[in-house]
């Protein structure tokens, strides 16, 4: 765990918009110490269909929410393979994602093939490697579907961030997917805007 901290604080990160961690499967002391070390803003749970994983899955999910940690997506990974004549093929078995993303109000749900593409992909990413290929488009899903609900949350903490720092003012806030989060003071004479990096907000949602 040291090792970790020595990484997270003691590297120059410069500004950076999102710090994605790729966690160890459990809930052991690893997962919790980051957890409680860090801010988290949500999580993205992968689980693959056997059944043990599924027990690992909800172990998880309930862990996230007693540390009060967002889940912003299910994915299931290598949930099946579509051979060359067309036929799709379940070699792990098949799981409820409906039964279980509603069990624990769960928003978003992807499934990810076995995919050749993904094993070929050393160099560059698939998105990079092959941006017109299925597989990036569910990757590019998964992330556009965490941006927004993260983005909405922020939307919110810019909502008190304004209400806290700019008091006695009118400001509207607003979110487009173009800009993240804007607040704008409209006036007969003027209008002005501020626009918020996802660093900025949430660096005062540390300081509220």
């Amino acid at each position: 765990m040291s090792i970790v901290e020595q990484i997270l604080n003691n590297t120059l990160w410069g500004d950076l918009d999102f710090l994605i961690l790729d966690l160890p499967p459990g809930t052991g002391d690893v997962q919790l110490s980051l957890c409680q070390k860090l801010s988290l803003s949500g999580s993205v749970i992968v689980t693959t269909p056997q059944i043990l994983s599924v027990a690992d899955t909800e172990k998880g999910i309930r862990m996230f929410s007693k540390l009060k940690v967002p889940v912003n997506a299910l994915v299931e990974n290598m949930s099946s393979f579509t051979c060359k004549h067309g036929e799709t093929y379940y070699p792990f078995g098949t799981t409820n994602l409906d039964a279980l993303s509603t069990k624990f109000a769960i928003p978003n749900k992807f499934t990810l093939p076995i995919d050749l593409s993904l094993s070929k992909s050393d160099e560059l990413p698939v998105v990079c490697s092959h941006p017109e290929s299925p597989i990036s488009d569910k990757f590019s899903m998964i992330a556009e579907s965490v941006l927004f609900l993260l983005f909405r949350n922020l939307k919110l903490i810019a909502d008190m961030v304004r209400r806290r720092y700019i008091p006695g003012t009118n400001y509207e806030v607003s979110f487009k997917k173009e800009d993240g989060i804007v607040l704008r003071k409209i006036s007969p004479t003027s209008a002005e805007e501020i626009k918020m990096k996802p660093r900025d907000y949430i660096l005062c949602l540390n300081k509220i």
